[in-house]
C-alpha cells in the first residue's frame, strides 16, 4: 500500500460562510436515490477513478443521516449528507455544537455555493461545521473571517494495485497513439511482476504482459510507486528526483504527458 491521496479536515464557524444568492435550490430526500447516484457518478468520472462503491457503502452513507440534493431546475448538480453528533469525541472539540458533513459532492461552482448557502442557513442550530475536503478544494474563500477552529491535513487513501493489466486498460490517457514498455516489480503478485507493453492507437488501449523486454524499457518501478504515478499523486519528475523510478530519457516528455499530476480524491474503500 502507498499514499495516493491527502485531504483536509476543516472545522469552522457556520456564521463565517459567505452567502451568495444562486438560482439553484436544495431538496431533502429520505433515501439515497438515482439523483444522488448520478451526481456521484459524474463527480468521480472527473478522476481516473478505479474504485467502485458497493451497496453496503451506500447504506453506511444514508443510515441515520440527513440527505439534501442541490438542483438546477430538475437537474441534480450536487448533494450533501450531514448529521448532528450527540456526544463529544476526541477527534474534534465541541462536537455537540457541530454539524458533521458525512459526504458532499458538486459538479460546478454554483452547486458548491448553493450547498454552502444551505449550510449557512443552519447557523442558529449549531455553531460549527466540520468536514473532510480534497486537498485541492478551495474552502477558505467561502469564509469571510475566517475563524477556522481546526484545519488538519490527513491521509485520505492508501492504494494497492492488484492487477496492473486491468488498471492500465481502464485508465483514461490524455495522449493518443503511443506505445511504451513498463517493468513492474511486485514480489507478492507474480502476474504483476514483469513487463507490460502499453499501446494506444485510435483511442483503443491494448496491454500485453511479457516475460522479457523487446527493445528499451521505458519505465521501471516498484508496484507501490506505480500506484502513486497512475493516480496522479506523484509525477515522473518527482519520482525520478528520489530515485523511485528509472526511465528511457528519450521518452521523458511522453511519459510526463501520459501520467500527469491530477487532483484525485478517493472517497471509497474497495
Amino acid at each position: 500500500y502507498k499514499l495516493v491521496d491527502e485531504a483536509v479536515l476543516y472545522q469552522f464557524e457556520i456564521s463565517d460562510i459567505i452567502c451568495k444568492k444562486t438560482n439553484y435550490h436544495m431538496k431533502e430526500v429520505e433515501r439515497i436515490n438515482d439523483d444522488i447516484r448520478n451526481v456521484y457518478q459524474q463527480a468521480t468520472e472527473n478522476y481516473d477513478y478505479i474504485g467502485l462503491r458497493t451497496e453496503m457503502q451506500w447504506k453506511r452513507h444514508y443510515k441515520n443521516n440527513y440527505k439534501f440534493i442541490c438542483y438546477n431546475g430538475d437537474q441534480p448538480e450536487g448533494y450533501v449528507i450531514i448529521y448532528f453528533p450527540k456526544d463529544n469525541g476526541n477527534w474534534l472539540e465541541d462536537l455537540r455544537q457541530t454539524i458533521i458533513i458525512r459526504e458532499t459532492l458538486w459538479l460546478n461552482h454554483m452547486a458548491k455555493q448553493t450547498i454552502f448557502n444551505f449550510l449557512w442557513s443552519h447557523r442558529d442550530q449549531r455553531k460549527y461545521i466540520a468536514g473532510v475536503f480534497p486537498l485541492s478544494e478551495n474552502i477558505i474563500d467561502h469564509l469571510k473571517t475566517p475563524r477556522v477552529k481546526a484545519r488538519k491535513i490527513i491521509v485520505n487513501s492508501l492504494l494497492r494495485i492488484i492487477d496492473v493489466k486491468s488498471v492500465l486498460i481502464g485508465l483514461k490517457y490524455p495522449v493518443d497513439d503511443f506505445n511504451i514498455i513498463i517493468q513492474i516489480h511486485d514480489k507478492f503478485c507474480n502476474w504483476n511482476n514483469g513487463l507490460f507493453k502499453l499501446t494506444s492507437k485510435n483511442k483503443i488501449i491494448n496491454v500485453e504482459f511479457q516475460n522479457s523486454a523487446i527493445g528499451f524499457i521505458d519505465l521501471e518501478t516498484d508496484i507501490t510507486y506505480f500506484a502513486q504515478l497512475i493516480v496522479g499523486y506523484r509525477t515522473i519528475k518527482e519520482l525520478l528526483e528520489f530515485g523511485f523510478i528509472s526511465i528511457n530519457q528519450e521518452k521523458l516528455e511522453l511519459l510526463q504527458k501520459i501520467f500527469p499530476k491530477t487532483n484525485n480524491n478517493f472517497i471509497d474503500d474497495f
